[in-house]
C-alpha cells in the first residue's frame, strides 16, 4: 500500500491587481471606444469580444502574481524523536539509540498491520481514517522543557 498525495492540476497564473497602473486604465478606455456593437449581434458575441480586450490589455500591462512556495513541515513528534536520539548519541549510549530505532520501526509496523488488516476486512471507512490519521501533522503537547537529566531549567 502507498501513501501518495492526489496529483493536482497545476494552478493558472493570476494577475498582480494591486499593481495595475494607469496605462491599463488608458488602454481599455482606448479599446472600448473601437469596440462597434452591432444591432444582430448576440450576447456571447459581445462577451467574447469584451474579454478577449480585457485579457489581452491585462497581459500587456499587468503583471502576474508570483507563487508563493511553503516548505513542507516536518511534524513535532519526528522532531521529538531525533532530539532523543540526539541526546542519546550525545551520551554515546548506542543500546539507547538502538532501543529508541526499534522503537520507532516498531512502531510505524504496528501502524501499517492495522492498515492492512483494515484493507483485508474491506473496511475502508477505517483505512481512510487510518491514512488520514497518519498522514496529518501532529500537534504536541505543550509542556515544559526539559535539561540534562530530566531537570527543569526554571528551578535553578
Amino acid at each position: 500500500m502507498r501513501l501518495c498525495s492526489v496529483k493536482r492540476p497545476p494552478a493558472y497564473q493570476k494577475f498582480d491587481t494591486s499593481k495595475i497602473g494607469p496605462s491599463y486604465a488608458a488602454e481599455i478606455r482606448n479599446r472600448f471606444e473601437l469596440l462597434t456593437i452591432e444591432e444582430n449581434q448576440e450576447a456571447e458575441e459581445i462577451w467574447e469580444q469584451v474579454k478577449e480586450i480585457v485579457v489581452e490589455t491585462a497581459e500587456k500591462h499587468v503583471l502576474y502574481k508570483k507563487p508563493i512556495r511553503s516548505a513542507k513541515c516536518i511534524s513535532e513528534e519526528t522532531i521529538a524523536i531525533a532530539e532523543e536520539r540526539r541526546r542519546a548519541k550525545m551520551a554515546r549510549s548506542r543500546d539507547e539509540v538502538r532501543r529508541l530505532n526499534a522503537m520507532f520501526q516498531q512502531y510505524w509496523n504496528e501502524e501499517c498491520a492495522r492498515a492492512e488488516e483494515a484493507y483485508r476486512k474491506e473496511s475502508i471507512r477505517e483505512l481512510y481514517q487510518h491514512v488520514k490519521k497518519t498522514r496529518t501533522a501532529f500537534m504536541a503537547r505543550q509542556a515544559t522543557i526539559r535539561g540534562r537529566n530530566d531537570e527543569d531549567p526554571r528551578e535553578k
